[in-house]
């Protein structure tokens, strides 16, 4: 299989099923046939169906509000022990149901017994979100190593995420937002007041979100091409990476530039991030975030 052909086609297994009538996850599956096209040994479209659902769960993880979240058929829960289809199959779905949950309970008025247990399903989620990474496989592990042109105080980031193989970024790109919207809602209801909790665990709680932000942010050089040291299947350096690991990117970018306590160099960073993927990949949606981004005023 050609190398820009590969996002969760292999790293994720299963049979996935999707509605049919849906025309946003059509609609990807369409993108990702044009920027796919005749690339592909497969004899079916099972591979473009499966980046097609893992967009619309990230999309409705990062939601702010249930409004914009994609209805779709809720599948059974996966048999399959790879870590890829496990993620997919189970970990998403329980991770956007109980962040919805945590979003219903934040605008009510009072601290009720709902808000608590919305809590407790946001803890659940992220332990087995801890518990997914934990026992990861070797070969699914990325390698954090410093950024050589971090020599000044002003180079951002200082620090690359490095995938042993490209197939795992949309998986990465998946998990670390699935994490950030869980710490996001953690947040949110745990300073309610009548909420008993501990200041170092929200301290935690925000610094390990702004980890998340981090390593989102420390993985795009080798995502664009940008870092040599990124290892590759059959790509070679410095080629245009596939399109379609922009389409997680450039969620993952946006994410991180809403949320408070980012630094400027690091929207600034990842304005220049869209902007490149905008002009790059061909994605336009990339650019209308960047326009959005420059446009807001952000807390620090």
């Amino acid at each position: 299989m050609h190398a820009d052909a590969i996002l969760l086609a292999q790293v994720i297994n299963g049979e996935i099923e999707l509605p049919s009538t849906s025309p946003h996850v059509k609609g990807q599956e369409g993108l990702l046939r044009l920027h796919t096209s005749g690339k592909s040994d497969l004899d079916n479209d099972v591979w473009i169906s499966q980046p097609a659902l893992a967009g619309i769960l990230v999309q409705n993880i990062t939601a702010l509000s249930g409004q914009s979240a994609i209805a779709l058929q809720h599948s059974r829960p996966s048999s399959s022990r790879h870590p890829g289809a496990f993620l997919l199959r189970d970990l998403l779905p329980a991770v956007c149901q109980a962040v919805t949950m945590a979003l219903r309970n934040d605008r009510s008025d009072n601290v009720s017994a709902a808000t608590l247990v919305s809590l407790q399903r946001l803890r659940d989620a992220k332990r087995k979100l801890n518990h997914w990474e934990e026992t990861l496989p070797a070969a699914w592990e990325y390698e954090v190593v410093p950024n050589v042109q971090s020599s000044g105080k002003e180079v951002y980031p200082r620090s690359l995420v490095i995938f042993s193989d490209m197939r795992l970024v949309g998986p990465w790109m998946s998990y670390w937002l699935a994490r950030h919207a869980l710490l996001r809602s953690l947040l949110l209801l745990c300073t309610r007041e009548g909420v008993d909790i501990e200041v170092s665990c929200l301290v935690a709680y925000r610094d390990e979100m702004l980890r998340v932000c981090d390593l989102i942010c420390s993985s795009i050089p080798g995502v664009l091409g940008r870092s040599r040291c990124m290892a590759s299947t059959d790509e070679a350096v410095g080629e245009s990476p596939p399109a379609v690991h922009g389409f997680f990117s450039i969620r993952a970018l946006y994410t991180c530039a809403q949320t408070p306590m980012v630094s400027e160099i690091q929207r600034k960073f990842i304005a220049e991030s869209l902007n490149e993927i905008g002009l790059r990949l061909g994605i336009r949606q990339a650019l209308v975030m960047k326009s959005s981004l420059l446009s807001l005023e952000f807390p620090k």
